[in-house]
């Protein structure tokens, strides 16, 4: 387990290098524009529009391994189809809770295949969300499929114009070279699964967020707590191999948020002009977007008033989202240290239990040396999995 120096020193590093000002633009205009198309035509319903879009240009993935172009085109579907499916399932009252388990577990069963982290995040988050947005209706899960998805084609778009415009400035041989995955390269669809999918990495990762994710939205009925997906959506991000791994992400994730909170209930205290409004969340998306990769705190600062602007456009005067929000993601980030800490307690007994342990590593055959390396490898196998759903890198 990590020392609290090194928590701290986790949570204040910020990756300079991954800042991209081009590309904070380039998204940043392509997320917002649906939103000021339904602020100049009355429909709100535009705001679905803007999440597609939100959501599909997240699913890119970091930059060390970037999403396929068709993998993102088919994630349009998928995470339109989690944002509808979601929405039905709010409407169940409580039968809601064991659905959301089996929604954010199937959601993230797509990380059994390889390339799909990010995508599988983003579907589970999607599904959520759909679950806990007010409003749900058969209807309205019709409608909100419909513009998430045109949402997603259009941030699509903007993507493989990106693209185009890319492989412009390279050399053709640089182009044919370029591998799968890659900013000039197409990539292909991964259907085969790294292992047996029952044993896993992404499977476990899948059931334990699962779990934790139908107790956090438990939680959340309980409390009468509102936009009380953000408790899930926070499991989601936050829960990680270890207890360290998950106080440092957790904490990063409840800094960033308790700050973006404290701007977006600022600005939707003193602004109710849309216009303006939506010149706010432009320039929040081209700074989370400029940002993102280099320090998921820093994410939250500009993630947080963008999605709090945007609700509050579709459901004005509810400027205490703000304040909700911060008290969603900390029960969300406990609840996340809580399941890692009951899981570590387990294994602790496991082990206990075994009828090897405490026997030298003489009488076993196993030298010190390779018991080692063999921890060492099972810890960075499972620590890589998780980072790739969560959109980090391995340090």
């Amino acid at each position: 387990m990590p020392s609290a120096g090194s928590s701290l020193q986790e949570i204040r590093r910020i990756d300079r290098s991954a800042f991209n000002m081009s590309e904070g633009l380039r998204a940043g205009a392509f997320v917002s524009a649906p939103l000021l198309l339904g602020i100049a035509t009355g429909q709100m319903e535009f705001v679905y529009t803007a999440l597609g879009a939100l959501f599909l240009t997240n699913s890119q993935g970091p930059r060390t391994g970037p999403t396929p172009v068709r993998l993102l085109f088919v994630a349009c579907f998928i995470e339109a189809l989690a944002f509808g499916i979601g929405t039905l399932a709010g409407t169940t009252g409580w039968l809601a809770i064991p659905l959301t388990g089996i929604g954010v577990f199937l959601g993230l069963m797509l990380g059994i295949y390889r390339g799909w982290g990010s995508v599988a995040m983003l579907t589970a988050i999607n599904f959520a969300v759909g679950v806990g947005l007010l409003g749900g209706s058969v209807t309205a899960a019709g409608d909100r499929l419909v513009f998430s998805l045109l949402g997603g084609l259009w941030a699509f778009a903007g993507i493989e114009l990106r693209q185009f415009f890319v492989s412009r400035r390279v050399t053709p041989r640089s182009v044919v070279d370029a591998p799968l995955g890659s900013p000039t390269g197409s990539g292909s669809i991964e259907f085969q699964p790294r292992k047996s999918w029952m044993q896993s990495d992404a499977f476990k990762h899948a059931a334990i967020v699962g779990a934790a994710a139908m107790i956090g939205h438990s939680v959340g009925l309980v409390l009468g707590l509102p936009r009380d997906f953000w408790i899930v959506v926070t499991i989601i991000i936050a829960l990680r191999p270890t207890i360290g791994e998950t106080f440092t992400s957790t904490s990063l994730i409840v800094l960033g948020t308790a700050i973006g909170a404290i701007i977006a209930a600022s600005v939707t205290l003193t602004i109710t002009n849309d216009y303006l409004l939506w010149t706010l969340l432009l320039a929040f998306s081209i700074g989370l977007f400029a940002t993102r990769n280099m320090n998921v705190g820093l994410t939250q600062v500009f993630l947080t008033p963008l999605i709090i602007i945007l609700l509050n456009i579709l459901y004005p005067g509810q400027w205490q989202l703000a304040e909700a929000r911060i008290l969603d993601v900390a029960i969300g980030g406990a609840i996340s240290l809580l399941t890692v800490y009951l899981l570590w307690v387990r294994r602790a007994a496991q082990r206990a239990l075994s009828p090897t342990h405490g026997v030298p590593p003489s009488a076993g055959g196993i030298s010190p040396s390779s018991q080692q390396e063999a921890a060492d490898f099972v810890s960075r196998t499972a620590r890589n999995t998780y980072c790739e759903c969560s959109g980090t890198t391995v340090r």
